[in-house]
């Protein structure tokens, strides 16, 4: 590090791409560090024989998954007598957030082959990851399980869920979802929107929007990027300027996003001259 900063600061000019690589080689020399007292820590536990402690397990495999360490949180794992439901949600998490889909999926029938009983925390993690395999199979079994375990009350879950069945389009299944939950938050809405951008469905998606201005739900970008892609669809530009008109006044109109699909939104209906 001492001499790649040397060179850095002796380089007559220095562009984006210099800077960009000597905080990117100050990161990794920090990181590094980190991850040092971190191995140091888990050598004192295994020295101290406390490597069974459920606590302490948990916390090493969080601090390898915020590490980017997914081999090194599977060892604690692995390692561990009788791993109560916490390490489970906290390994399988650890491998969702990692984009190790698949192997969060295989951990999760293991835990329930084994007869560990998932937590609301354990469901949620797997059906994100649900959410982009495309299994309708795992899917259902997801939903029955949290129904048998009355989690669907608790609103995080209901909305994982309902984004689980609409990103794979199972739209009728996730507008069931939808009113059994007993709350919704924009959160909840905007997953309802997702599966209405397109085809027949898009006049729905805008009855969707005006029933939740009713509900006070205040929209956010997202909301609002849903709406104008239905009218998009639709070609109304009619609708879409009274869309328009809500982002105005709720100050959004600097989004990029929004910028974005406002502008196909007009130039869809050949209102080019709003467009521009």
């Amino acid at each position: 590090m001492y001499l790649a900063e040397k060179v850095f600061f002796n380089l007559p000019e220095k562009d984006a791409f210099c800077r960009n690589t000597i905080l990117d080689l100050r990161f990794r020399q920090q990181l590094y560090g980190v991850v040092r007292r971190g191995l140091s820590v888990h050598c004192f536990v295994i020295k101290s024989g406390l490597e069974q402690d459920g606590f302490l397990s948990s916390s090493l495999v969080d601090m390898y998954s915020k590490y980017g360490l997914a081999m090194e949180a599977h060892k604690v794992f692995i390692s561990t007598i009788d791993p109560d439901i916490v390490i489970w949600s906290v390994i399988i998490s650890c491998f969702t957030q990692l984009g190790l889909s698949t192997e969060a999926v295989e951990l999760f029938r293991t835990m329930e082959s084994v007869g560990a009983k998932a937590n609301h925390c354990t469901l949620v993690s797997v059906a994100s990851v649900a959410s982009e395999l495309g299994d309708l199979a795992l899917c259902a079994s997801l939903h029955a399980n949290i129904l048998k375990n009355r989690f669907e009350t608790r609103i995080e879950v209901g909305n994982v869920i309902l984004n689980m069945y609409m990103k794979n389009v199972a739209v009728g299944d996730g507008c069931i979802m939808f009113d059994t939950m007993l709350d919704h938050d924009t959160v909840s809405w905007n997953c309802l929107f997702s599966g209405f951008h397109c085809g027949n469905a898009c006049d729905k998606g805008l009855r969707i929007f005006r029933h939740m201005l009713t509900k006070n739900i205040v929209p956010n970008s997202y909301t609002y990027i849903s709406v104008l892609r239905s009218c998009t669809s639709l070609r109304d530009s009619t609708c879409g300027s009274r869309v328009h008109a809500h982002i105005l006044k709720n100050d959004l109109a600097s989004d990029s996003f929004i910028g974005i699909a406002m502008v196909d939104m007009y130039a869809s209906s050949g209102n080019l001259e709003n467009a521009i």
